[in-house]
């Protein structure tokens, strides 16, 4: 599980970087904005499953559901501060090729209006 939404988080961040860097082509900025809209909704979620599963860890009698609620919630902090500290950094150190290319399709998405209903069919 720790595993599987530090990788969510990091391409949640990395997607919203790509969108600020194709509107402003500047790293910096880029970066910034994608931590002010994004970056706080990982913090949050990373915060409020942190309290879901830090209870295992004081309630639980059996030892291996503690230990494993600990071990979780260290995963979480360590995936919480790579994503918003470290992948931030490695973008504005390496500056992505990626980042600017033409070929990213930034908002673009698979046409739904035809399984959609329709003003009519909902009378």
């Amino acid at each position: 599980i720790g595993i599987g939404v530090g990788i969510d988080y990091g391409i949640y961040l990395l997607s919203r970087i790509c969108e600020e860097y194709q509107g402003h082509r500047d790293y910096g900025t880029a970066i910034v904005g994608a931590l002010a809209t994004t970056g706080r909704a990982i913090f949050f979620t990373a915060i409020i499953v942190l309290i879901g599963i830090l209870p295992w860890y004081f309630l639980s009698d059996l030892k291996f559901l503690a230990d494993m609620g600990l071990l979780l919630v260290v995963v979480m902090l360590i995936n919480m501060v790579v994503s918003l500290v470290v992948l931030p950094l490695l973008v504005w150190l390496i500056k992505p090729k990626f980042l600017g290319s033409d070929k990213l399709l930034v908002g673009e998405g698979v046409d739904l209006s035809a399984y959609l209903a329709s003003e009519e069919d909902l009378k």
